[in-house]
């Protein structure tokens, strides 16, 4: 049978129209329920991908949801925000050491920080940003703890909120053409509870490096 030329573009327009439409939700949750275990799981990874966004429509598409899928829509959920709640728990039910060196936290709290990551470091540090947060301690001692989990922009963003530059012997003006010396150190926050060790194990083995770059500004343009 041969088509007409018209009938032939249309079909060719409707299908390049369906390609662009991405899957709803409510697409993907019933994708979760597929016979094929790589539709389940392409459609597990597509709902990760839309962030926790999403979260209010899959509570109300668990509702009606039959309970294998609901039992799969629940663990979507957990992976987007549910473990932040197991996360808080477990900080509350951390006891704090009197002395000032960091404490050990448990091993799953450790595993829950580590295994979802990103979210799990942004949540601590999203704490932490708050010195009067009622888990500050006990945040604080789980990001030192699971340190080696960061990404480096969650570090970095770690030590610009704890760590201050200062300066000492400074004033605002100093004679021309004269030789002047201004010291600075760095400030951690809630010191040394607040960084990791470097130095770990009886053999001293080293476990990060920390490298620092300082701009000098005079008169508010960089100096050498």
């Amino acid at each position: 049978m041969l088509l007409r030329p018209g009938c032939f573009s249309l079909l060719l327009v409707v299908g390049v129209l369906r390609a662009d439409n991405p899957p709803t939700v409510a697409d993907l949750v019933k994708q979760l329920s597929d016979a094929k275990f790589a539709t389940r799981e392409a459609a597990q990874k597509e709902l990760l991908k839309r962030g926790d966004v999403i979260v209010p429509e899959l509570d109300r598409l668990a509702k009606t949801a039959d309970a294998e899928t609901a039992e799969r829509i629940r663990k979507v959920r957990y992976d987007l925000v549910g473990y932040k709640d197991d996360i808080r728990r477990l900080l509350l039910e951390f006891h704090e050491k009197e002395d000032s060196g960091p404490g050990p936290i448990s091993v799953e709290l450790h595993g829950l920080i580590a295994g979802h990551q990103p979210g799990s470091a942004d949540l601590l540090i999203s704490i932490l940003t708050n010195p009067d947060h009622p888990l500050y301690p006990r945040a604080l001692r789980a990001f030192v703890a699971t340190w080696d989990a960061a990404t480096p922009d969650q570090i970095d963003r770690y030590i610009q909120e704890v760590v201050t530059l200062k300066a000492s012997h400074y004033r605002a003006k100093f004679p021309a053409r004269v030789e002047a010396m201004i010291s600075f150190r760095a400030q951690i926050r809630d010191g040394w509870s607040g960084w990791p060790p470097i130095i770990i194990g009886d053999k001293g083995d080293k476990r990060f490096d920390c490298r620092t770059r300082t701009t000098r500004y005079v008169d508010g343009k960089p100096y050498d």
